[in-house]
């Protein structure tokens, strides 16, 4: 099964789950999610033994995605987030020069709590949109470059037995995961309905060294 057919099949698979069942499966996803950060959290501790508080005597880092149409939703997960006071870091794609070679990256930008509460977020309103460095939008949220993220939630269409991830063709996550510390966590979500028998991989896809699914 080529790539293109792949997440055709899955998206439609996907887009099926019924309303109730699709909430029940965020639910629990969010719950798995929930343990797991906790025991990142407590293996993090530092020398003063406060949890949640990485080597760098800060919060960790949770790289966290706005759900879009039948996407896996992370809202409970996100408020375990705040509620541990943690640091939620969201997508934000930003826009390059032409002569870079590249049109557009993913980078990753803080929002508090209030700010997320409040919302009117532009990268969160509009995720798909690309914005310069210097947009005025994005100066109320700190940028929080790849090395400083401790746990990344990974969005993705298919699955398999290997914990292969088809994404939707961007490369962002592949990317992304490449850049991360050796001992940040990348875990991806999806449904069971999203589960295929192989992933089609090429060299540049990673697998993920978890996937929680529901």
């Amino acid at each position: 099964m080529e790539k293109s057919e792949a997440r055709a099949f899955v998206l439609e698979r996907r887009d099926g789950i019924e309303t109730r069942v699709h909430a029940e499966k965020c639910t629990t996803i969010c719950g798995v999610l929930t343990e797991m950060l906790d025991d990142i959290r407590l293996a993090r501790e530092n020398v003063s033994s406060a949890a949640g508080v990485c080597y760098r005597q800060e919060p960790l880092a949770v790289a966290l995605y706005q759900a879009m149409k039948s996407e896996v939703s992370l809202d409970c997960f996100i408020e375990e987030v705040y509620e541990r006071g943690l640091t939620a870091c969201f997508p934000c794609m930003v826009k390059h020069p032409a002569e870079t070679g590249r049109n557009t990256s993913m980078t990753f930008r803080a929002v508090s709590r209030e700010q997320y509460e409040h919302g009117g977020v532009a990268f969160l309103d509009h995720p798909l949109r690309s914005f310069a460095d210097d947009d005025p939008a994005l100066a109320s949220y700190p940028l929080v470059d790849t090395p400083m993220l401790d746990v990344v939630i990974v969005p993705l269409v298919a699955f398999d037995g290997e914990n292969n991830r088809l994404g939707y063709g961007g490369g962002n996550y592949d990317r992304l995961i490449d850049d991360l510390r050796d001992d940040a966590a990348a875990i991806g979500v999806a449904f069971e309905e999203q589960r295929i028998d192989s992933v089609p991989c090429e060299p540049h896809d990673k697998q993920l060294p978890a996937i929680v699914s529901a």
